[in-house]
């Protein structure tokens, strides 16, 4: 396994003309030579599914490379764009471990893909409309080699980005656990949603869940893994941004958020979770409940991360 040349930020590409803070003119503070508690750095491997979206692309590459993670194993799998982003990608090109080019089923089918080649301990992927926060690959190295075996998959705080890449916008944690994984959403309010960017989990967790996305599925795949992964081990909440969507009007889940909301209901269909009610009093106590265990129910360990102390602990 190669580890990926790390670049200094003077090295990549000159950023487009007025781009300014992270990830264009800022990059992660140094990684320490090993992790808080004495360990090695675990290998992340990063895909990103990328097709016709050139004008966020470069900033999600940069985001990457930017961390300035000596373990790196980053992999572009791209559709056949027409609007520059091949062009973007080859220019990066000496420092992406794996670039696959040409047709696919999807989006969920190319990540498939990268990770089929993925060599890392820790696996996600970045949509190349998205990006991470600085300094956040050691932080998830950290508490993966740190925290194990307790620590199989963790996700950071929801944020995101506006159209232009400036300040993370948190957003209200949910109180996650396996339970609200079943439930779904009512009156608008999704209860169980656990945000993709910024999401990590184990090589050893992924196989054992089926090491695959379900590619039936048009929007929520990630949900599916979701419900996977907490068959075999509880969600850890880490208490920092990680990463964040991009909100844009082309976004794909704003642009077909009741589509989004139909394909977890298929998925909780299927394993036997949920059922159609037609009657508006069954309805009515089961929207109770589901508010009863959001407010009451959060079973997820947290892991308290101190990045000025370099240190992490998990609080229940």
């Amino acid at each position: 396994m190669m580890t990926l040349y790390l670049p200094e930020l003077t090295e990549l590409p000159t950023p487009p003309y007025g781009k300014t803070g992270w990830p264009w003119m800022a990059a992660s503070t140094d990684v320490p030579s090993q992790t808080p508690a004495g360990n090695a750095w675990p290998r992340i491997s990063v895909v990103t599914p990328s097709y016709n979206q050139a004008e966020f692309l470069e900033a999600t590459i940069r985001s990457v490379l930017l961390q300035g993670y000596p373990e790196l194993e980053y992999i572009i799998v791209d559709g056949g764009s027409t609007d520059g982003s091949l062009e973007i990608i080859e220019r990066y090109r000496a420092w992406i471990s794996r670039v696959v080019v040409g047709e696919d089923d999807g989006q969920y089918d190319a990540i498939n893909k990268g990770f089929r080649t993925a060599n890392g301990d820790i696996l996600t992927w970045l949509n190349s409309d998205d990006m991470f926060a600085p300094n956040s690959f050691w932080a998830v190295g950290g508490i993966f080699a740190d925290l194990k075996p307790h620590v199989e998959w963790i996700t950071g705080v929801p944020s995101m980005w506006d159209r232009f890449g400036n300040g993370a916008t948190v957003l209200p944690r949910p109180r996650l656990n396996r339970q609200l994984l079943s439930v779904g959403a009512y009156d608008g309010v999704t209860l169980n949603f656990i945000q993709q960017e910024g999401t990590f989990w184990s090589r050893d967790l992924w196989q054992r869940a089926g090491g695959c996305l379900d590619t039936s599925l048009s929007l929520a795949a990630d949900y599916e893994l979701w419900c996977r992964f907490a068959d075999y081990a509880p969600l850890h909440g880490v208490s920092a941004v990680l990463a964040g969507n991009r909100r844009h009007p082309d976004q794909k889940t704003q642009r077909a958020m009741l589509a989004y909301m139909h394909d977890m209901q298929r998925c909780r269909l299927r394993r036997k979770w949920s059922r159609v009610e037609r009657n508006w009093l069954a309805r009515g106590l089961k929207r109770r409940l589901a508010r009863l265990i959001y407010r009451w129910g959060r079973t997820d360990p947290m892991v308290v991360y101190a990045p000025g102390e370099l240190r992490w602990e998990i609080i229940r």
